[in-house]
């Protein structure tokens, strides 16, 4: 077993290097199972790769928790329950170069920066549970949302992507899923009230928020941004409610429109019905026409011309799904509105799939010239930021650690941000930052994180 130290003294120097490796090669297909994100709390099994190359190239599965928890006691035992354990946290560093949450922040060239125009990095993580059945983030049926956000911030993130089901704008109900014991002030809350309370809470902590429209029906995701309930228009409307409902709202920092458009989704073929650069065009100026200073972040799809990823013959440009922007570099996202938009690939490791490139004799040397061509290239160029929104590993395997550390350094050399997948453990095909008790933190996966966190931003009120 190769050490982590060793791993750590050879990677830098691989990556980097590996980015002159020349761009062009035949990329592999991008397999994935295609499993929708379950709903019940029976264990997640990994399906095996398929024999031949069936180009899916899924985000992880998150695994779901029952839909409704007693509101004054703990989950049933086959799900996570309260621990004895403190949580645990490491001293926050204080974002440098003075940057803030001033409700302003834009680009320049490949930089973000705030409204002073100071530079702004993002080193986040993903919570999820509001595009789930339960309508909040996972966890709160064993903790109080806020010791979670303070843990968060003591672990050194300065952003929260926080995934949202479009079925939230809709619900009157109150929540399920949390432990209103824990949590007394949420109790009887519909989900956008419970989202209110986490971006204000968040704010007090020095956390950015970005909102991430992950699903449209709950615990359903879907590869274009509508389907017969949700229809196209669906995209925009939701854009402005919430751009309504949180403008002025100095950490809430932008709009991730739309998570992971893969199958038939195409960048710029002009067919309305596919074309996802077109539709995020459309979503990205009818927000700005509510709130003007939001940052619009725009992932990539599967393929760009939306041709096949099934089966032995799948293009070569397939990869993860929304991983690909390779052609947003001739045809980029223009909004009426300069200096927003920002692009944001998703990446993985063989615990979601193994694809071809980890097999490849030259890796991890080979690794930058395929992040540059997919995503890479926009922040090389100063053509626009890159914040990577999804990456995440069980670090089971040797070459998913191996993996990891090659990516985190290539995206500290480019000056990509990133938001972690993810903050949960029941991601079933990459775990996240806490244990199954939902407070030991796992120290494996945050050393290796830790030399890039800067730590949250100076809080809203401040």
């Amino acid at each position: 077993m190769i050490s982590k130290t060793s791993i750590r003294l050879t990677i830098a120097a691989v990556a980097i290097a590996g980015a002159g490796v020349a761009a062009g090669l035949v990329l592999a297909s991008s397999p994935s199972d295609g499993a929708e994100p379950r709903a019940d709390d029976t264990p997640f099994e990994v399906p095996a790769a398929p024999t031949t190359a069936s180009p899916q190239s899924s985000g992880p599965v998150e695994q779901e928790p029952p839909s409704s928890v007693p509101a004054a006691s703990v989950p049933p035992s086959s799900e996570p329950v309260e621990s004895d354990a403190e949580p645990e946290s490491v001293p926050a560093p204080q974002s440098g170069d003075g940057a803030r949450l001033d409700g302003a922040w834009s680009t320049d060239g490949a930089r973000l920066v705030d409204g002073s125009g100071n530079a702004v990095q993002i080193r986040g993580v993903n919570w999820f549970g509001f595009e789930t059945s339960n309508g909040v983030p996972h966890g709160l049926w064993s903790r109080n949302l806020e010791e979670m956000l303070d843990q968060i911030a003591d672990l050194g993130f300065n952003t929260i992507r926080v995934p949202f089901s479009a079925a939230i704008i809709d619900a009157t109900q109150p929540v399920s899923g949390l432990n209103e014991a824990e949590n007394p002030d949420l109790a009887g809350l519909t989900s956008l009230d419970v989202l209110d309370r986490f971006i204000e809470a968040s704010g007090e902590r020095g956390l950015a928020v970005i909102l991430d429209r992950h699903t449209l029906a709950p615990d359903n995701r879907h590869n274009l941004w509508y389907d017969d309930e949700y229809g196209p228009e669906r995209l925009v409307t939701d854009w402005e409610f919430l751009a309504e409902r949180y403008r002025n709202v100095p950490n809430v920092v932008g709009a991730d429109l739309y998570n992971e458009p893969y199958d038939e989704a195409c960048w710029g073929c002009g067919d309305p019905a596919v074309d996802w650069h077109a539709a995020a065009q459309e979503a990205g100026d009818a927000l700005h026409a509510i709130e003007p200073d939001w940052l619009v972040f725009v992932e990539g799809v599967e393929e760009a011309d939306g041709a096949s990823c099934d089966g032995p013959d799948s293009s070569s440009g397939c990869t993860w799904w929304g991983g690909n922007l390779s052609a947003a570099d001739d045809i980029p996202i223009e909004l009426a509105v300069p200096n927003k938009v920002v692009y944001s690939p998703h990446e993985y490791a063989t615990s979601v799939f193994r694809q071809r490139w980890f097999d490849d004799a030259d890796f991890p040397a080979n690794m930058p010239a395929i992040w540059d061509e997919f995503w890479g290239d926009l922040e090389r160029s100063d053509a626009a930021p890159v914040m990577v929104g999804e990456f995440g590993t069980t670090l089971d395997a040797e070459v998913d650690a191996v993996w990891l550390e090659a990516l985190l350094v290539y995206m500290d050399e480019i000056g990509a941000g990133f938001t972690f997948w993810t903050f949960n453990p029941n991601s079933g095909d990459t775990g996240g930052i806490l244990e199954d008790d939902w407070t030991t933190v796992d120290t494996e996966k945050v050393s290796f994180l830790e030399p890039y966190l800067l730590g949250p931003f100076p809080p809203v009120s401040d």
